[in-house]
């Protein structure tokens, strides 16, 4: 998809995740909603659910709890492309596709769930469609 038509989306300050998921509500033959502040159990649920049907969650995360992120800080969207469910949760069962412009974060990273959690819990959101 071309990036000027996700550009009502964007300002200076990042891009809202109303707008974000509303685009994608343009272009998906399901519909998208976004979630925050829910529990580990809801998420994990959402998780499967979503890639169960072929549509891939998006995580609004802090950067800060970004395991290869090295302590930056800020708000970053990442895509989960994979996940072994039910592995521990502290095993990194979790695939997410990074498009950071920087090569040092670009491309396919493991995670773990609690990494996860930890990425969206503190006033951050997932995007999901956990249906056909």
């Amino acid at each position: 998809m071309p990036i000027h038509q996700w550009g009502p989306s964007i300002n200076r300050g990042g891009t809202f995740v109303y707008k974000l998921t509303n685009a994608i509500n343009n272009y998906s033959k399901t519909r998208y909603f976004y979630e925050t502040r829910i529990n580990a159990k809801e998420l994990d649920n959402l998780i499967y659910d979503s890639l169960r049907y072929g549509n891939a969650p998006i995580l609004h995360s802090l950067m800060e709890n970004m395991p290869y992120y090295g302590g930056r800080t800020g708000g970053h969207y990442v895509t989960i492309v994979y996940y072994v469910w039910r592995a521990p949760s502290s095993e990194n069962g979790i695939e997410v596709m990074d498009n950071n412009r920087d090569d040092r974060f670009f491309g396919t990273n493991r995670i773990s769930f609690n990494d996860v959690y930890e990425m969206i819990y503190h006033d951050r959101y997932i995007i999901v469609s956990p249906e056909r």
